[in-house]
């Protein structure tokens, strides 16, 4: 296997029943920035679009990307 980089915006909510959720999209743009996804999880909050097992997202609690690695070490 060769070595590879993998990002995934990640956003943070809490529902209507005060427990977080974690949306996840991988391959975001590079050059999102702080207010772009700030726009983006108040509109999902906003437009209500999203709910998981009946409960709607209420508030935004953070967002950013994450960036995992592999390096092989064997063949």
């Amino acid at each position: 296997m060769a070595d590879y980089s993998k990002k995934v915006l990640q956003m943070v909510f809490e529902n209507s029943l005060g427990k977080q959720t974690t949306i996840s999209i991988p391959y975001p743009k590079d050059t999102i920035t702080a207010l772009e996804l700030e726009t983006l999880m108040d509109s999902i909050v906003t437009k209500n679009i999203v709910s998981v097992n009946g409960a709607e997202l209420s508030l935004s609690k953070d967002g950013g990307i994450v960036e995992k690695t592999f390096t092989d070490l064997v063949d």
